[in-house]
């Protein structure tokens, strides 16, 4: 049966089995497959079975579809057997199913394994486990160097010959192990090679090889022309990007939001941003009905905002250099509302107890202990924010901000995060300073005879707004580089 492999090699592995017809695949419980991850948008995708083929298409994502890291849009696309699918931050594989051999084709068989008897260590081979008749299965072969002759145009002209460093290195019948170096699965460009067939000329990595037991040994098989494929032994040369960390990586972040097209995804925020701040204005007027809209309009254009920004933090996880598109909204309580909610949940866990303390200090005529702890809890509330932000995002889950997970991950990437920390305040000084001018714009604006004063007051709100969007994209594109660089470390996906 055709099926799609979620979290392949991993603890939470699982599989989805295609149905003959349309499959429909997203995180709504209306979709014939549920993946319930917050990357993922409430219809995602569809993956067609029919006789001609199984073809997968995007249903406008959120955070986009790719195969074999190329994005996919809203047309058909052939899947092959063991592409990799990526939706969102969430990775599958496919698996085609198998189709019966032929009457009267070749079976392909593995070579027998040979057994030798040691009489004497090698050195230059490694120790094995001695069998109890003394014989021990013979090691992989030592490796040497892989030659592969290239064309003018970086293209590969001839297949890859390996040569054996000993004479007594080689074993009949069985493929030797290749020395290569950065050499990738043809399927999947991002993963490394771990096998190499000579009859197709390709790389492979273990997904996309059959692993089969022949005479009581694993055989790997190409999936393609059922040849043996000899192993494969890569050398990656580390590109200039990884051996960047977070610091040098950072500065990128300024630039980010002009990537590609997120320029006019800066406008379009930046607009819902102008719209968010006009909001509380309607809760002043005296009519009801205002009070109503403004309520109604601050949770759903601030839940949308909520769901960009989670985008940026998912895309950034998953490598991409450029700003995500603005949300779709397919089901406003699980692609807006549940994003505001998780946001809200995080702010009020931060600083709903230094709110408090506010409250009970202004209204009561002696300040005492509230008074004191109020800027204490405020500074707390500063820094547990952004890791408690991240994790939630990451994790979907408000459970994220448990203070064990958070202070853990906080001690475990200190410098990182005081660094992060300090661009977050900054942005926070200048995002006041630009609220507190944004109002005195609308005053000058409203109230002057001017012309020429009435636009100028428009030019400087427009780019007030602007910069401080801007700001906001930048600082939530640092959060996601803290997890990239420093995934390993946080380890919030061991288990």
């Amino acid at each position: 049966m055709n099926r799609l492999l979620v979290n392949p090699g991993t603890l939470q592995a699982w599989e989805i089995q295609l149905k003959p017809g349309t499959n429909r695949i997203g995180r709504s419980e209306d979709n014939d497959f549920t993946i319930p991850h917050s990357s993922v948008s409430s219809s995602h995708c569809e993956v067609i079975v029919t006789d001609d083929g199984i073809f997968f298409r995007d249903l406008g994502s959120t955070n986009g579809s790719f195969v074999n890291r190329a994005r996919v849009n809203e047309s058909p696309l052939p899947l092959q057997n063991g592409q990799h699918v990526q939706l969102g931050s969430v990775d599958l594989i496919f698996e085609a199913a198998s189709k019966p051999l032929a009457v009267g084709a070749p079976a392909v068989t593995a070579p027998p394994p040979v057994r030798v008897r040691i009489s004497t260590p090698v050195a230059a081979m490694p120790p094995v486990a001695v069998m109890p008749d003394g014989d021990v299965p013979l090691p992989p072969p030592p490796t040497a160097g892989l030659h592969i002759a290239h064309s003018q145009d970086g293209g590969m002209a001839a297949p890859p010959v390996a040569r054996a460093a000993h004479a007594h290195s080689t074993v009949p019948g069985e493929p030797p192990m290749l020395d290569v170096r950065d050499a990738f699965c043809k399927s999947h460009p991002k993963s490394p090679a771990r096998f190499f067939c000579a009859k197709c000329n390709h790389y492979f990595c273990d997904l996309c090889v059959a692993t089969r037991t022949t005479s009581g040994m694993p055989a790997h098989f190409c999936r393609h022309c059922g040849n043996v494929c000899a192993p494969v032994r890569v050398r990656i040369t580390p590109s200039k990007e990884s051996k960047l960390g977070f610091f040098g990586r950072m500065p990128g972040a300024f630039g980010y939001p002009f990537q590609g097209s997120g320029v006019f995804m800066l406008i379009g925020g930046s607009v819902l941003y102008v719209i968010l701040h006009m909001c509380p204005i309607m809760l002043l007027m005296p009519s009801l009905w205002m009070k109503v809209w403004g309520v109604m309009g601050s949770m759903v254009i601030g839940g949308y905002l909520a769901a960009f920004f989670q985008s940026i933090v998912h895309t950034t996880a998953t490598g991409d250099k450029e700003l995500p598109s603005m949300p779709s909204v397919t089901n406003l309580w699980e692609d807006v509302l549940i994003p505001m909610f998780q946001f809200s949940g995080v702010l009020f866990a931060c600083f709903g107890p230094a709110l408090t303390l506010a409250i009970m200090s202004a209204t009561s005529e002696n300040e005492g202990l509230a008074g004191y702890a109020y800027l204490p809890l405020l500074l707390l509330g500063y820094v547990y924010f952004p890791m408690g932000y991240l994790a939630v995002v990451l994790l979907d889950s408000i459970k994220a901000l448990n203070p064990l997970l958070v202070f853990q991950s906080i001690r475990r990437v200190p410098l990182e995060y005081l660094a992060t920390l300090g661009l977050l305040a900054v942005v926070a000084v200048l995002a006041t300073l630009g609220d507190g001018m944004m109002l005195y714009v609308i005053g000058q604006g409203l109230f002057t005879s001017s012309i020429k004063k009435f636009f100028l007051m428009i030019g400087l709100f427009v780019a007030l707004v602007v910069f401080g969007f801007y700001l906001i994209t930048v600082s939530v594109r640092v959060l996601g580089l803290l997890f990239v660089t420093k995934r390993e470390k946080l380890g919030w996906y061991e288990h």
